[in-house]
This record gives C-alpha cells, structure tokens and sequence, in this order.
C-alpha cells in the first residue's frame, strides 16, 4: 500500500512524497521520497489522444502485470513491480491494428501489440542481463534497480518464454488453441476461446 503526504514547498505549490521502508527497517531505510502520482496518472493518460488507442495501451499493461502476477509468485523477491512495467510500456508502446476480412474494417490487434511491447522489452537489457528504466517524473529512479543480477536474468528468461508462447498463439488458426498457448503464461482463468 503506498503512503503519501503532501507539503507545500518554498511558493506555496503542493509537493507529494511516498514513504518508503519496511516494518523492521532501519531508520536510514525509511525516508520520504519525493513523488508525482498525479502527474504520472496524467502523464499516461495523456500518451494517447484517441480514446481507443489508450484502451488498448491499458490492456497492454494489464496483460503483463497479469503475467508477472502468474510467474512470480508473490513470496518471491525480485519480482518486476507494476510501476515498471508500466514505464516500460509508456516508452516503447506502439498501437497495433489488423485489417480483419470479414468485417472489412481495421481492428485493434491486442497480441501483436503485446508481442511487440515484450520482444522491444527482451532487446532492452544490456550485453549482461541488466535492464534499466527511469519512472517518468519525479524521482525518476530506475524502477529495476532493486533486482539482482540473477532476478534479472529470471525476468529476461521469462519474457523470453512469453515471447515464445505469444509467437507460437499468434501462428494459431483456431482461436481455442491459441488460448490454450496463452493459458501457460497468462494462468488456467485466462479466456478459453
């Protein structure tokens, strides 16, 4: 649960800081961090002027933190936050459609789009397994920065496998077997069809 407070700074402007820090922490490992919650809410929603194109950059997003929620369970350390995946699809998030032949008209491509979002993903770490992404306003910290070296290799690994998985479901004629694909990432209560 995050925690703010709100101050006013030297001209009287509201300033919002996040507490940071565990039960048990140390007292150096609990402080006030300066945050932008609202400009960042703002700052997403203002990606996309159409309407349409935003939804499907919140399905995105909703797609991979329902992925992260699957394959690192909750008890694991080092588990991607929410926040960053989030970043990570604000930078390289690009609104994909397909031309459907039975309607005749252009659809959103939702696999696709998210195939793209996790192979840009998997090409942003480093030679050496390191990824980094700044938070898009105030502090902007590396939002990777808590992982280790192995966490990360377990990330990339991951979405590797993702990335496998949505390759192989977009091949699929058949809606049904292209959901049963998706369900080995994405969990058993993932759509069947």
């Amino acid at each position: 649960m995050a925690i703010y407070s709100v101050d006013k700074d030297y001209w009287g402007n509201e300033e919002y800081h996040i507490a940071k820090g565990f039960i048990g922490s140390s007292d150096d490992k609990k402080i006030w961090e300066l945050s932008e919650p609202f400009k960042l809410k703002d700052l997403l929603k203002s990606k996309f002027s159409d309407s349409s194109d935003r939804d499907q950059f919140r399905r995105i997003i909703r797609y991979l933190k329902r992925w992260k929620d699957y394959n690192f369970p909750s008890t694991i350390l080092g588990r991607p936050t929410g926040i960053a995946l989030t970043a990570c699809c604000y930078n390289i998030f690009a609104v994909k459609k397909g031309y459907n032949y039975y309607s005749y008209t252009y659809q959103y491509n939702d696999l696709i789009a998210l195939q793209n979002v996790v192979n840009r993903m998997i090409r942003m770490f480093s030679w050496d397994d390191q990824i980094s992404v700044k938070l898009p306003v105030k502090p902007y910290n590396d939002l990777f920065e808590k992982m280790t070296n192995n966490q990360m290799k377990e990330l990339k690994s991951k979405l590797v496998n993702l990335s496998q998985i949505l390759a192989i479901a977009s091949q699929e004629y058949y809606p049904y077997r292209a959901c049963d694909s998706l369900r080995k990432v994405f969990g058993s209560d993932f759509p069947s069809s």
